[in-house]
């Protein structure tokens, strides 16, 4: 790291493949943050963590109204009561969009690293199986609440397993968080240093 490698991507498919404990401490060394912040200083980079981050959020607020219209649903129909109308086929329509844009994201990761042969460092990475994870549930269960009747499943066992997977779509987000608060420390140094 003391020579100031070229920021290329088998640079960072190398600083990718290094033991956790190891990958943490060098992230913070300064020659490590400069390398980091010629790339995220790019317009590209910095719009695709900027969309990565408004999607999720999109699709964690769209999948709460949702789900709490679908519980709502499914427990007055049960009552035999008619208050409320089903979830409007509308709103689902956020869910699919942001799990398609993180799963043509994923596929593209796969495919890149493929070409790099380096396909063991996506497989190795727990991240990825967590926005693996992510991508079956919010399909899932978007299909799932785009059919309220349903009654091949209990209402309590809905609830049961749509709570469960909000907690899988609030620890993605925290671990998106996770993984740019270093780059997003060098953005914002790069920021105020260009501001200045």
């Amino acid at each position: 790291l003391s020579f100031n490698p070229d920021p290329t991507a088998d640079f960072f498919t190398a600083l990718q493949s290094l033991p956790d404990w190891l990958q943490d401490r060098a992230v913070v060394m300064p020659s490590v943050q400069v390398l980091l912040n010629v790339k995220i200083a790019q317009r590209f980079p910095t719009g695709v963590l900027l969309s990565d981050f408004f999607v999720q959020v999109l699709v964690i607020v769209f999948y709460a109204i949702v789900v709490i219209n679908t519980i709502d649903y499914r427990f007055e129909t049960s009552n035999g009561e008619q208050g409320l109308v089903p979830p409007d086929d509308k709103m689902l329509i956020p869910l699919y969009l942001g799990a398609s844009y993180f799963f043509v994201r994923t596929l593209i990761q796969i495919l890149s690293l493929l070409a790099l042969g380096a396909f063991r460092v996506w497989v190795q990475n727990p991240s990825n199986w967590l926005d693996t994870a992510y991508i079956v549930c919010v399909f899932y269960w978007a299909a799932r609440m785009g059919q309220p009747e349903d009654k091949w499943e209990s209402n309590d066992r809905f609830r049961t397993g749509a709570a469960i997977s909000v907690v899988l779509l609030w620890m993605k987000l925290l671990a998106y968080l996770r993984n740019t608060y270093i780059d997003f420390a060098v953005f914002l140094g790069g920021l105020f240093y260009v501001v200045r």
